[in-house]
């Protein structure tokens, strides 16, 4: 090879090389998929905002399979109101969905052998609304503006005797759990099912908090939504029961384990539960008096 070839050579190696593009690194957005926290990252590639397929369809606990022969993406998940079934192809704008066909704006990519797909074609394959907070850097997919918080405070009590009366329910735990919890995000933890309190904040949208010396709690920055709220005293028992209403609510939140090591504690100590919602830029108070102890 010639000089003359080798430099021509060495050029057109160059324009090819820039011009396919590259995946930058992994972003700082949180995702969010119907209130639950997903554990992954967006990416950017050539100025735009992009998931690695996979990684974001089993985050939110869909199914995952390429079609070899077909080419073709498949992706699915049972609801209680049925499948869920998605097929896509790489740089193709027609996708299924269940059976019917559909065109979005927005097709998958094949770059660095990675399948790429925007939040907006996750959102139009999955249904779920997507809102992006640029200001905070949120994604979220679902009806919840994850971007809008608020708070909640109140204070716990327990009577002591006729005579002393009121006391502050010191360590009385308090915990947040979003009541359109999906059935893939059950809570499994079973030390969180003991402690209610040894997860961080915001995993799963659960947060949780102790009352103070004075019985007085607040948990702040909480995503604006439906929660089940549930007070556990730390200074009154139980009479060893739990309602049937409120065991139909939160038996589905738990795997078997951590139901079971949740049902021991609500038989030991009282306990109340709640529906509430958490409305943005605004602070809820929810106070509760457990009473005097059975035993």
């Amino acid at each position: 090879m010639t000089k003359k070839a080798m430099v021509f050579f060495i050029f057109v190696s160059f324009l090819l090389f820039t011009s396919v593009g590259r995946i930058d690194a992994a972003t700082t957005y949180s995702v969010y998929f119907n209130q639950v926290k997903l554990d992954t990252s967006p990416f950017i590639y050539k100025g735009k905002l992009y998931f690695d397929a996979k990684q974001i369809f089993l985050a939110a606990k869909y199914k995952y399979y390429f079609d070899s022969k077909e080419k073709t993406y498949i992706i699915d998940k049972a609801y209680s109101t049925g499948q869920k079934t998605i097929r896509f192809k790489i740089n193709e704008k027609k996708y299924n969905l269940n059976s019917e066909k559909y065109i979005t704006t927005e097709p998958p990519i094949y770059v660095d052998n990675k399948t790429l797909i925007t939040p907006l074609f996750f959102s139009e394959v999955t249904e779920e609304k997507l809102t992006i907070t640029e200001s905070k850097k949120v994604i979220n997919f679902g009806n919840y503006d994850m971007a809008a918080t608020g708070n909640i405070k109140g204070v716990l009590t327990w009577q002591y005797n006729k005579y002393i009366g009121t006391k502050p329910d010191v360590n009385a735990k308090i915990v947040l759990i979003p009541r359109d919890l999906p059935k893939y995000s059950r809570i499994h933890d079973e030390v969180f099912a003991i402690t209610l309190s040894s997860i961080p904040n915001g995993t799963n949208g659960i947060f949780s908090s102790k009352a103070d010396g004075y019985g007085n709690y607040n948990i702040d920055n909480v995503p604006a939504g439906r929660y089940y709220l549930l007070f556990l005293s730390n200074n009154t028992k139980s009479d060893m029961t739990i309602s049937k209403y409120d065991q139909e609510r939160l038996d589905p939140l738990f795997g078997v384990s951590s139901w079971e090591a949740l049902e021991i504690n609500l038989k030991l100590n009282k306990y109340k539960l709640k529906e509430i919602e958490i409305i943005k830029d605004q602070t809820i108070t929810e106070s509760y008096d457990f009473g005097y102890t059975y035993f």
